[in-house]
């Protein structure tokens, strides 16, 4: 992809030249501006492809955050890169993408990519220890995605490791006891394979009390269980698969078998 360069306005007494060139210029930008999407949407969890190409659409992006008639793409640009700018030393940077991009699509009543700009920036909130602020945000999240029928069973999962981390064990169940309920009634009329995403992430949660309660036996079959469902699905998000793969291998080593445990933690590596 070229940069565009930063353009330079002729000036001229000819407004049709000016005209000439400004729609040019624009015309431009939103042909790479799209081009930019399409492959950051393509790759989006292959990382090491993002990045190579990271310099060029972050660029795009600050030029293109003038025109408030391309903020749309813009978000949606920046939704396809998360979570890798944030592992890659841009924490800052980064926040400030994602929360341009929940501004944008408050603004232009887009409650899809609203919900989950606003799951991205609770994971960000996550990582950096803001947790009371992460959870306000799944929350907010979570209730606009169960009014429109979106996913909710990765923020629902993040939500409960949020409360949990503050010790409300409690209610961490309770938040993942409610996605539950909801997502058994289907009322947002989700396909099967959604459906199976959507119950994986929520098992974390229900694998951990099991394994305190002592139930190792129980924590693995129903990991086993998920790994079946979601590996069998054509577009499975990988870092779910990884997770699943990750936690079965912390099982398997709690239990004494390390065999198992590795190939685990290396099928999950490569899953990620």
């Amino acid at each position: 992809m070229s940069n565009p360069v930063n353009p330079v306005i002729p000036q001229n007494k000819n407004n049709a030249l000016h005209e000439d060139w400004s729609s040019f210029y624009n015309k431009k930008l939103d042909s790479l501006l799209k081009q930019a999407l399409r492959e950051s949407q393509s790759a989006k969890w292959q990382p090491e492809k993002l990045k190579k190409k990271a310099s060029q659409v972050f660029h795009l992006l600050q030029l293109a955050s003038q025109s408030p008639d391309k903020s749309s793409i813009c978000g949606q640009i920046v939704l396809a890169y998360h979570p890798w700018p944030a592992q890659w030393d841009m924490t800052d940077f980064w926040r400030k993408q994602v929360e341009m991009a929940v501004q944008t699509f408050s603004d232009q009543d887009q409650p899809v990519l609203l919900a989950e700009a606003l799951t991205d920036l609770a994971e960000i909130d996550h990582q950096t220890g803001k947790i009371q602020n992460a959870i306000e945000l799944a929350q907010r999240s979570l209730s606009i995605a169960r009014q429109i029928g979106a996913p909710v069973g990765k923020t629902g999962n993040l939500l409960a490791n949020l409360l949990d981390l503050l010790g409300d064990k409690a209610g961490a169940a309770k938040a993942v006891d409610e996605i539950q309920a909801y997502l058994e009634h289907n009322d947002a009329g989700l396909d099967p394979a959604m459906l199976k995403v959507e119950q994986a992430h929520l098992c974390f949660l229900r694998m951990n009390r099991l394994r305190r309660n002592g139930r190792l036996k129980d924590a693995i079959e129903l990991i086993n269980s998920h790994i079946h469902e979601v590996d069998s699905l054509p577009n499975a998000a990988p870092p779910l698969l990884a997770a699943l793969y990750e936690w079965r291998a912390i099982l398997y080593w709690v239990q004494g078998d390390f065999e198992k445990a590795l190939a685990d933690l290396i099928t999950g590596h490569f899953n990620r």
